[in-house]
């Protein structure tokens, strides 16, 4: 089963298309990396975005731009459902650079990850250490998007990981929007 990581302001859960309907409860706001959205039921009244890239695109800024998304929903305080086909590959890469952004090492990150989709934790072993390069540039390119980031609010009831590369600053949807960062509901 599929657990949120608790961040203080919010949660972080992931999961797959597969067991989408099982982790969904109604407090999530959904940010979804598949090709084509999930199919929702008539009852389901969740916020969702839709933020599609291949698993294996190279370029750091749409992966940072990825964990940018996910990020500012958190620190708005929701409990973000973040998902892609097999939950693995991009949900993995856009997660492991969120947690980096909320301050915590690769080793605490890939326990964190493990921990919360158990499904993924052999894999994961794996994938983090094979693709950490790849993560930790979405990582760096998404703290350098936010260094760019006028500061507009301090905000003094965030997470203890005060050395976060955004301690201090809260960016809102319409900033994200005028960057380029934020994307449209769905």
């Amino acid at each position: 089963m599929n657990t949120p990581i608790e961040l203080h302001v919010g949660t972080l859960t992931m999961c797959d298309v597969k067991d989408f309907r099982d982790t969904l409860k109604p407090n999530h706001t959904v940010v979804t990396l598949c090709k084509y959205p999930p199919k929702y039921n008539e009852s389901d009244k969740n916020e969702c975005y839709h933020y599609y890239f291949r698993y294996h695109n190279a370029d750091s800024e749409v992966w940072a731009t990825a964990a940018l998304i996910v990020l500012d929903l958190i620190i708005e305080g929701r409990d973000v459902l973040l998902h892609c086909v097999h939950g693995r590959d991009r949900t993995g890469g856009v997660a492991y650079a969120v947690l980096r952004l909320f301050g915590f090492n690769h080793e605490t990150v890939c326990t964190m990850m493990q921990g919360a989709r158990p499904k993924m934790h052999d894999e994961w072993n794996t994938i983090l250490d094979e693709r950490r390069e790849t993560h930790e540039a979405a990582y760096n390119v998404a703290c350098q998007m936010i260094d760019a980031l006028p500061v507009c609010t301090v905000i003094d009831a965030l997470p203890v990981c005060t050395d976060a590369p955004w301690w201090g600053t809260y960016f809102s949807q319409e900033q994200n929007s005028a960057k380029g960062i934020a994307i449209g509901s769905i």
